[in-house]
């Protein structure tokens, strides 16, 4: 007897045996599949943090600024638009300095913060008008992979025998960051460079072992 062709399509069966293979697959292949994100996602913000690195330390050593941009954009030197205030809330302090002076009307060099999607405003935060090349008057921080802000201290600014710590926020809340004490000397780590940028890293807490730092 000639065998018999089908043109129906698939079965209820044949359909469910797909569907189950499918599963299986994902199942087996999902931890694989996230530690690869988990993996391009870090060498990302090692590629930031190192990019942030040596523009900030091009900026200090640029005459034409004499400094690294301090933790507080308070304490700023940058020339402002008459009548102009900068009016952080205490909260993102060093990245937004850091982002202030890299997108100010009078910078003129390469800045780190290229990916606008990364240009952030988790404090909602702003100055009195309007004072980057931003068309607006919000103090934007940089974010990385994870949604965290990077951190940046100007390490002059603090004294390594204190406790002072920065608030900072971003997606999934609120957290404390401190400037990271090399166990080894009891001084600043990064001290040669002046000033440390550090991002919180996939577990998203600062201070632990997966952070990324400058140095």
């Amino acid at each position: 007897m000639p065998g018999r062709s089908r043109c129906g399509g698939f079965t209820l069966v044949e359909i469910l045996v797909v569907l189950s293979i499918i599963a299986l697959l994902l199942v087996f292949f999902s931890p694989t599949l996230m530690r690869l994100a988990r993996s391009g996602e870090s060498g990302k913000a090692k590629a930031e943090v190192q990019k942030i690195r040596s523009l900030v330390a091009a900026y200090g050593s640029n005459p034409r600024y004499g400094d690294y941009p301090p933790t507080d954009p308070r304490d700023s030197r940058l020339p402002l638009p008459s009548g102009a205030d900068v009016r952080p809330n205490d909260v993102n302090l060093g990245i937004e300095s850091l982002v202030l002076h890299f997108s100010n009307a009078d910078f003129s060099g390469q800045s780190p913060f290229t990916e606008e999607k990364f240009l952030t405003n988790h404090d909602g935060d702003a100055a009195s008008t309007n004072v980057t090349r931003f068309a607006t008057s919000e103090l934007f921080e940089y974010s990385d992979p994870w949604g965290k802000p990077y951190v940046y201290f100007r390490l002059r600014d603090f004294d390594p025998k204190s406790a002072v710590r920065g608030h900072y926020e971003g997606e999934g809340g609120a957290f404390e960051a401190w400037p990271v004490i090399s166990e080894k000397t009891g001084a600043f780590a990064a001290e040669a460079d002046g000033f440390q940028v550090v991002s919180c890293g996939p577990d998203g807490e600062y201070g632990t072992d997966d952070d990324v730092t400058s140095w």
